[in-house]
């Protein structure tokens, strides 16, 4: 069965939706049973309508005979790569489908000047693990989700960081609205400096200008050495964090003060918790996490 490829368009959202979440419904069922983690939520309509509007050209289906029968997402951060939200119709997993779906959004995301890819999955799910590793894609790594409750200071004082937030509308920022042209220089050689060809404007921007989170940049005298995009969750009172780049250039005292501004901003939204996904397997970062009172959780 060969299948056609596409960008999403807005009307495909429920659809969409509704394939990802029959898969995923199924999947962590399997894995998890009747446990705290096996219980599905759902995918949400809404998540897919936000990815469509952020990129359609992102959000990759495939198709047989006007039967949507994959869905795939795609994101390119300068020359880094990214794919998630990858699913297969329920009734036609194992029939060479998942394949033509994984050779579309990587050409895809190679046509974008992308040339190296990354994914999660669950760590459970051997299989998956398996047929990724024959595109040839190799574990990485260990993903955790680092979270804390914002009551308890991280450092006390004055800060050495000036902080800068970035939201919208960027009235609300700390110092005077800058401009776009002006932070991303900044912004670009923060993210060179953790990888070499990374570049997470376009998300960064996305997120503040369509209201769905902000940014908070941290400098040093003149230098950006870290940022954090977060999405506030007052509903659940929880600040997300959804990026962390911190320069290698930033000291163990300089991280600590980084995290006690984030907390300093989840408490003045009124949350509880904050908190952000690591890579346990590499560096330092997730052991000074857990001497800071953050706990674990899994991920990917």
């Amino acid at each position: 069965m060969k299948l056609t490829f596409r960008a999403a368009r807005a009307e495909d959202a429920a659809r969409a939706a509704s394939l990802i979440d029959a898969a995923y419904r199924k999947q962590v069922r399997r894995l998890y049973g009747d446990s705290r983690r096996g219980r599905w939520r759902g995918f949400p309509r809404d998540r897919m309508s936000q990815y469509i509007r952020r990129d359609r050209e992102g959000v990759r289906l495939g198709f047989h005979r006007h039967r949507l029968l994959t869905v795939a997402v795609c994101r390119g951060y300068g020359h880094f790569g990214w794919l998630h939200t990858l699913a297969v119709h329920l009734d036609y997993q194992r029939q060479g489908l998942g394949r033509q779906m994984m050779t579309d959004a990587e050409s895809h995301l190679a046509q974008r000047g992308v040339r190296a890819i990354a994914l999660m999955t669950w760590p459970d799910a051997v299989d998956n693990i398996g047929f990724y590793q024959r595109f040839g894609y190799r574990v990485y790594g260990f993903s955790l989700y680092a979270y804390r409750r914002v009551h308890q200071p991280l450092a006390r004082g004055d800060s050495p960081l000036r902080l800068q937030r970035l939201s919208q509308p960027d009235s609300h920022s700390s110092t005077r609205p800058a401009s776009r042209d002006e932070l991303d220089p900044a912004i670009l050689a923060l993210c060179h400096a953790i990888m070499p060809g990374l570049d997470y404007r376009t998300w960064i921007w996305w997120m503040i200008e369509s209201g769905n989170g902000e940014a908070l940049l941290f400098w040093r005298e003149h230098d950006l050495i870290a940022l954090a995009l977060v999405q506030p969750a007052a509903s659940a009172a929880w600040l997300e964090g959804k990026l962390l780049l911190i320069s290698p250039a930033a000291d163990q005292s300089e991280t600590i003060w980084i995290l006690e501004l984030i907390r300093r901003r989840g408490l003045q939204l009124g949350g509880q918790s904050f908190g952000f996904p690591l890579d346990v397997a590499h560096g330092e970062t997730a052991p000074l996490f857990q001497r800071l009172g953050f706990r674990l959780y899994g991920d990917a």
